[in-house]
């Protein structure tokens, strides 16, 4: 099971996380507040030291 799909799955309990295809054709940075990517992952990182 890859880490997606864990997250995939305990997401079903919860339904916080929405998950974005950034390969797709119709992936837009507007539709994520104009988050980078390597935003993205700073704020994922930064949230689990401090957790």
């Amino acid at each position: 099971m890859s880490f997606v799909d864990m997250l995939r799955e305990r997401n079903k309990l919860y339904g916080t996380i929405k998950f974005v295809d950034i390969s797709s054709g119709d992936y837009s940075q507007r539709r994520i507040k104009g988050w980078t990517i390597k935003l993205m992952f700073m704020k994922v990182y930064m949230k689990n030291i401090l957790a």
